[in-house]
């Protein structure tokens, strides 16, 4: 799924399937990475892998970064990636948390499902290729 998750978003990151296994693996290791599995009738059709962390100018409060969130092409736009959100937001993320997490620019299919759950532009990332 993350394979898919790469190829559905744009992304340039070229790891193959071996190193992307090793990386899920270490994120799986790591006590503060978590991995949900969305599913229906019991067959998985997604995944999100989050941490959950504070806030770095208000330390009071929790943050929740995003790191992966996909759900199956033959899934999307029926609901489940909403879904699973609205169900992941107070049961397995806390209610007072700053969820934040990146979209490639190019993905518009993603901004717009980010925007249209709430979520809103903060910051921008720009970079200069050689």
């Amino acid at each position: 799924m993350n394979k898919g998750l790469i190829e559905d978003e744009g992304s340039r990151n070229s790891m193959g399937l071996e190193a992307l296994q090793a990386q899920m693996r270490g994120w799986l290791e790591a006590e503060d990475w978590k991995v949900r599995m969305l599913e229906v009738k019991g067959k998985p059709v997604g995944y999100v892998l989050y941490r959950v962390g504070r806030e770095e100018h208000f330390s009071e409060n929790p943050r929740v970064y995003l790191r992966q969130f996909y759900v199956l092409p033959d899934r999307q736009k029926q609901g489940l990636g909403r879904a699973a959100m609205g169900m992941s937001i107070g049961h397995h993320l806390p209610l007072d948390a700053t969820v934040v997490l990146d979209v490639l620019a190019n993905n518009r299919a993603g901004i717009a499902f980010w925007r249209g759950l709430g979520f809103r532009d903060h910051a921008l990332t720009l970079e200069r290729r050689p």
